[in-house]
């Protein structure tokens, strides 16, 4: 009697043992590796965040200091003197023009015959020096013309300048009267023209009167 043998038995059939020591040795290097990849390319993705995260700190800083230099430049108080200065020209400028509108509007009677004087008054007056008063009879040959100046050079200059004006042509100057009147810079109603930047090294000195009249023709005998 011959015995038969089932080969297909899975009891007969060769186990695999897949954890055996070189696969995981394998698995590990294998883990190892995609770590590693994984670390580069988080490290490379890092540096250039990094980078790109410098780069906005720095235009940051300089829009904050933009910031602060605007704000600190209107925050910052005026310039007393510029503000003086201002209102100086502000108020000549208000002056002359008032005088313009009474003399076009005729309120000051006989305003044909004094018009152009003091157009011309208020067209030839230099910087530094303004005008305090002034008398005119009817026709203009009694003239006294006061003022202040802070030079005395612009004095000659003066006259040079109202020689231009046609009214003016024909007359000689003659100076009665200079006097530096220590209290003059305060106690002035009168409001000097607009000051310039040329200016400020005199303006700390004080006021010139002086009094202008024409020369008289010498009487011969």
């Amino acid at each position: 009697m011959s015995a038969q043998i089932n080969l297909y038995d899975p009891r007969f059939l060769k186990v695999e043992d897949w954890l055996n020591l070189r696969n995981l040795l394998l698995a590990v290097a294998l883990m190892l590796l995609l770590f590693g990849t994984w670390a580069a390319i988080a490290r490379h993705k890092a540096g250039r965040q990094l980078a790109e995260l410098a780069s906005v700190n720095v235009e940051l800083d300089a829009v904050r200091a933009a910031v602060e230099a605007a704000t600190q430049q209107t925050s910052r108080p005026a310039d007393p003197r510029l503000a003086a200065e201002v209102d100086q020209a502000q108020a000549a400028l208000t002056h002359r023009e008032g005088i313009l509108r009474l003399l076009e509007s005729g309120a000051v009677g006989n305003s044909t015959g004094f018009s152009e004087y003091l157009r011309g008054f208020a067209r030839q007056t230099p910087n530094g020096l303004w005008l305090t008063g002034f008398s005119l009879d009817a026709g203009g040959d009694d003239m006294e013309i006061r003022g202040r100046a802070y030079d005395e050079k612009a004095l000659p200059d003066y006259i040079r300048r109202l020689g231009v004006e046609k009214i003016f042509q024909g007359r000689a100057f003659s100076a009665l009267s200079l006097r530096r009147d220590a209290t003059a810079g305060d106690e002035s109603t009168a409001v000097p023209p607009a000051p310039t930047f040329s200016s400020s090294k005199v303006a700390l000195r004080r006021p010139l009167d002086f009094v202008l009249t024409p020369a008289q023709p010498e009487t011969r005998e």
